[in-house]
């Protein structure tokens, strides 16, 4: 994993991608970063539901248990429904994301996109390109 430098993405910052477990790590992948601020050029602002994630809380919230893409630093899920998740999905697919996650179920308040960089073999091997939760 290259390390962050928040100065490269000049959108984001760490307190958007700490762990919500309280443990306030931060460990994004750079690459992943650079990619996501690409995205953010176009879209506009995001809200960032849900960044980076320690394995102890990946476990407790994820089906991928103490690995995966939000524990690697190479993940994250933005809030948004309708029409904006529509067009991140668009944008997401022309910045060549491999995982797209689309979680549109529910209030509109607790809807995201969660979009990954996970290289083959990494965390929990092959996924699908594009998933529903």
């Amino acid at each position: 994993m290259s390390e962050w430098n928040p100065s490269a993405t000049p959108n984001f910052t760490p307190d958007e991608f700490a762990c919500k477990c309280g443990c306030g790590r931060a460990d994004m992948d750079a690459t992943f970063m650079k990619k996501l601020q690409m995205v953010r050029d176009e879209f506009g602002p995001m809200i960032i539901a849900s960044g980076f994630r320690c394995a102890e809380h990946n476990a407790k919230v994820s089906s991928t248990g103490e690995t995966g893409p939000h524990t690697l630093g190479k993940a994250a899920d933005i809030r948004c429904s309708g029409h904006d998740a529509h067009r991140l999905m668009m944008l997401a697919a022309k910045n060549l994301f491999p995982g797209i996650g689309v979680s549109q179920k529910g209030s509109h308040s607790s809807r995201f996109i969660h979009l990954d960089q996970l290289e083959p073999g990494e965390a929990n091997g092959a996924r699908p390109w594009v998933w529903s939760y």
